[in-house]
């Protein structure tokens, strides 16, 4: 009996020392909590406290998810380089081939050199224009089929536009779902307590509209620019390939021994008529990828954001909103110092993510504008000097069928006006690339490239709750 007591008291010794080594290991970790992100608070924190750690990690989810899909859009800028290129190609090869053309009839105008005018001239000019609209189709199709396979590939990770947009709207459902158990428990609250409950409230809901009307802006914007960015391609394919067909139906009147002279002639001016046809798309093509844009983008900002419930929110509103809440916090003697400051850091981060996408908007605006007062350049140099040779190719082919010197000269002039157009169109394609190269690399180089900053958010997304 005796051995068995003195086993009891030392079993009960034995227990008391572990529960005391538990207190105190518990005491310490609760001590070096301030340095440790907010997620660490989840186990150390009243249940408010709990919900309010879950709204956080939820919203941060959702600006990192914001970041990756804007840097998924970005495009790669040697794609870029390329279709510059393509279009430097097609812009230099047409000039060339109209020149020969025009200067060419007007080398034989005079009727004395009209039988001298070598016909494979002609056809050399009309195969330079030709090799000009089948690179640009080619590159078209190319870029079509990059933007295809890019989509395919992020279906298959289930990160294209579609799978990232309902992994956001899970993640909203979780956010509101917090939000409403956290308001039945608060409603509880009294005092200085539900005081600061209430700002930190306000806060929460102010970061909740932001973050959603911000993913429903972003996401409306890719999927503009990736309809765009078909659209583009696709009209470039169908003007130079309307443009190329006219032109190797030219070359094969000019090649043909069957018929007589008058129908061959009038088959040659089919170049003529395609060239009005594919001028008239070009001319309007800025245009309607501007308003195409902005068509997908309202319309789509309007449909996700019904299903995002935004409720509009300004940023300044959210800045006294968290300056009201850091004077409750700083006061505050009834919360753990460690949750406050998780989430005032959280608070501050979202803040500055804000403000920095509201900057970036700001300073994208003018580039963007330039760009398109670039396009615009280009085709009001290309698409009426098109469309005045298609006009002086029919009337010159239909008109003086049987008069070769009036056909010549109606041909010629419009040709080198054609030409000229496509020189000036060729000097300001290497002016405006010259330009965004030298932006780029400027922005490159301070940090401050849209790429850049995008990866430097990201990172600092991904640190958050670690």
């Amino acid at each position: 009996m005796a051995l068995q007591a003195r086993f009891k008291l030392l079993l009960l010794c034995a227990l008391s020392l572990s529960l005391a080594g538990f207190a105190r290991a518990t005491a310490q970790s609760n001590g070096a909590a301030d340095n440790t992100p907010f997620r660490a608070t989840l186990s150390g924190s009243s249940e408010v406290d709990r919900l309010t750690d879950e709204i956080i990690q939820n919203q941060v989810d959702l600006l990192r998810l914001n970041a990756r899909m804007r840097l998924q859009q970005l495009q790669n800028p040697w794609q870029g380089r390329g279709w510059f290129l393509a279009n430097l190609g097609n812009a230099s090869l047409t000039a060339t081939g109209a020149y020969i053309n025009g200067f060419g009839r007007y080398a034989y105008l005079h009727k004395k050199r009209l039988r001298a005018a070598p016909r494979d001239l002609f056809e050399h000019a009309t195969w330079v224009r030709t090799m000009a609209n089948l690179e640009t189709c080619g590159a078209a199709a190319a870029e079509n089929a990059v933007l295809v396979a890019k989509d395919e590939r992020n279906r298959r990770n289930h990160s294209d536009l579609k799978a990232l947009n309902r992994q956001a709207l899970a993640l909203q459902a979780h956010i509101d779902n917090f939000l409403s158990s956290r308001a039945a428990l608060v409603a509880a609250f009294s005092g200085a307590e539900k005081q600061r409950a209430d700002a930190e409230a306000m806060v929460l809901q102010d970061l909740r509209n932001l973050s959603a009307d911000e993913f429903a802006r972003f996401y409306s914007d890719c999927r503009a620019d990736s309809a765009t960015n078909y659209l583009g391609y696709s009209l470039s394919f169908a003007i130079n390939a309307i443009a190329g067909t006219g032109a190797i139906i030219s070359n094969h009147a000019t090649m043909i021994n069957h018929g007589t002279a008058h129908y061959r002639t009038r088959l040659a001016g089919t170049s003529g008529i395609t060239d009005i046809i594919a001028s008239a798309i070009s001319l309007t093509a800025p245009w309607d990828l501007r308003y195409a844009g902005r068509f997908v983008a309202r319309r789509q900002f309007r449909k996700t954001s019904a299903e995002f419930h935004c409720t509009p929110v300004t940023l300044d509103q959210f800045h006294r909103h968290l300056n009201a809440y850091h004077a409750f916090a700083s006061s505050a003697v009834d919360a753990p110092a460690a949750t406050l400051s998780s989430h005032e850091r959280a608070y501050a981060l979202a803040a500055r993510l804000f403000d920095q996408h509201k900057a970036m908007q700001s300073a994208q605006r003018r580039p963007s504008k330039l760009r398109f007062a670039s396009q615009l350049i280009v085709a009001n140099e290309t698409a009426p000097t098109k469309m005045t040779n298609g006009i002086g190719s029919t009337i010159g082919a239909f008109k003086y069928t049987a008069n070769p010197h009036e056909r010549f000269e109606a041909v010629g002039g419009p040709a080198i006006a054609y030409g000229s157009g496509y020189s000036l169109a060729t000097a300001e394609l290497l002016r405006n690339q010259f330009w965004f190269e030298m932006s780029e690399a400027r922005a490159r180089k301070e940090g401050r490239s849209t790429r850049q900053v995008l990866s430097r958010e990201l990172e600092e997304l991904n640190q958050v709750g670690k």
